[in-house]
């Protein structure tokens, strides 16, 4: 069996000498600033792709377990390490953790591995991390190979789900939307994501529940622009409320 791909290290540099931005979070927060910033990084060491994404509730528990704070003093050292550089801003302001300086950091691990280095979340070169072009297969695609116009297309895709689930999609996620734009209808993506920011209920996993939606409606023939699917307060149809609730059933 071929050992499994991962974007994850088992160690990282740790500098004897203190940088002038974690100066700043041991003198605003002491060693409880320093302690999270360095269980922070093993975190994201451990983590695929090296960034955390803390949307969901449980994930931010866990954050709180894995670096020993309690909850307004996690969110004050985070917003301190944001101020400073140490983690990216905009996106932490969407609740995703990336540190640039810690991947620069551990680059010469990826110099031996076959996957490349993880790049920033959100970014339109960002699956090509996890799918190299020299090991596309048959029909499977990634954003380098696509015109221009293409490129657009999956770069607005992103821009909506971002916008409207407020997430940032994964590199499994962004190998799903070449996919679905490759195989439905324009604009289909989109309604798909309206579907889940209208429901009256939490959708826990929304690439997926986007992908079962779409399949259900191609299979089904329903057209997702019928005017009567866009009044925001209209009734869900009996076979998307079963579908909603099978897979939020699945996926607790």
């Amino acid at each position: 069996m071929a050992r499994p791909k991962k974007q994850t290290v088992d160690y990282f540099p740790h500098d004897c000498i203190t940088s002038r931005s974690l100066g700043i979070v041991q003198t605003q927060h002491g060693n409880d600033g320093y302690a999270f910033w360095f269980k922070l990084l093993q975190l994201l060491g451990k983590t695929e792709g090296h960034f955390f994404d803390y949307n969901n509730r449980d994930d931010w528990l866990f954050l709180l377990v894995e670096t020993h704070v309690p909850d307004e003093k996690a969110r004050a050292i985070l917003e301190t390490l944001a101020s400073v550089g140490s983690i990216d801003k905009e996106l932490w302001e969407k609740k995703i953790i990336w540190s640039q300086h810690f991947v620069d950091n551990v680059a010469d691990v990826y110099m031996r591995r076959k996957v490349g280095l993880p790049t920033r979340p959100g970014s339109i070169s960002f699956p090509l991390s996890a799918v190299q072009i020299t090991q596309v297969s048959g029909d499977k695609r990634t954003i380098k190979e696509m015109r221009q116009e293409e490129q657009g297309k999956i770069s607005t895709m992103i821009k909506y789900y971002e916008d409207n689930t407020g997430r940032m999609p994964t590199p499994a996620d962004l190998e799903k939307m070449i996919d679905f734009s490759d195989h439905y209808p324009d604009g289909w993506f989109e309604k798909a994501v309206d579907e889940v920011k209208n429901s009256k209920d939490p959708i826990n996993a929304p690439m997926r529940y986007i992908e079962k939606i779409m399949e259900n409606w191609k299979t089904e023939g329903v057209n997702p622009f019928d005017k009567l699917r866009t009044k925001p307060h209209k009734q869900e149809s009996t076979t998307t409320a079963k579908l909603k609730e099978g897979l939020n059933k699945k996926l607790r």
